[in-house]
């Protein structure tokens, strides 16, 4: 494998980990999120490659904590040492997370990357790899790592519009999502009723699919991420540990 293959193959697997995100309470429940702990397998064409794990935790301030931690096992991610940490620190507002702050850890044998954002009084603060810009804050936009926390949010309370203000890599953007109906979906952990939720983009090329449990507070039980050149990267529910 060349090392640029290499490279695309180890992108698609660090995106994908993005889709890894937690999910709110469900329908008819309070506006707040539950806390929660789940963990996942993380496949390459099929072939088990890492494990993700994901917290969402209520601060002693009333924000909310939410984290991600990814790491390769096996396959070109174990063989790089990959490892991902992705913290969003978010406040809850009308039903729905609000970027407080965001951070995000890529360790590889070839690569390191940090990014970082903050929200500064009517701005947001990034740096990225060491450069820095700010951003008009826009009341209820998120980080890329919380957005399916607002999708979850939507679901839950029967929301029809599924679309968000992002924060990312010093801009933002619009991103849509729609729900494709329910589905019965197996997992390591079991099998749930879903609701499967695709991601809309503007142009054709890569594809991400979420089957999200509102039994599980509508956590993800498996995302598959397909690119254009037929590689697929997926996570699938493993356990969730009762608290």
């Amino acid at each position: 494998m060349t090392l640029s293959s290499c490279l695309r193959a180890s992108r698609a697997w660090l995106l994908l980990s993005l889709a890894l995100l937690p999910f709110a309470s469900p329908a008819g429940a309070p506006a707040q999120p539950a806390e929660f702990r789940g963990n996942y397998e993380v496949l390459r064409n099929d072939v088990p490659e890492g494990t993700a794990t994901l917290t969402l935790e209520r601060r002693g301030d009333g924000s909310w904590d939410l984290r991600t931690l990814t790491t390769g096992t096996q396959g070109l991610a174990g063989l790089a040492g990959v490892a991902i940490t992705e913290e969003s620190i978010l406040e809850w507002r009308d039903g729905r997370p609000e970027l407080v702050s965001y951070r995000y850890d890529q360790r590889a044998a070839w690569k390191s990357k940090q990014r970082s954002m903050l929200r500064h009084g009517d701005s947001i603060l990034c740096n990225s790899d060491g450069h820095e810009a700010a951003l008009a804050f826009e009341p209820g936009v998120v980080d890329r790592h919380a957005v399916m926390l607002a999708i979850a949010a939507d679901l839950a309370s029967g929301s029809g519009t599924l679309s968000y203000r992002v924060a990312d890599k010093g801009r933002l953007e619009t991103h849509t999502y729609r729900n494709a109906g329910i589905e019965r979906t197996a997992s390591p952990a079991g099998n749930y009723e879903t609701i499967r939720v695709e991601r809309v983009r503007e142009t054709p090329g890569r594809t991400t699919t979420s089957w999200l449990a509102p039994e599980l507070g509508y956590m993800p039980v498996r995302v598959v991420q397909r690119e254009p050149d037929g590689d697929s990267v997926e996570m699938r529910l493993r356990s969730v540990p009762r608290r």
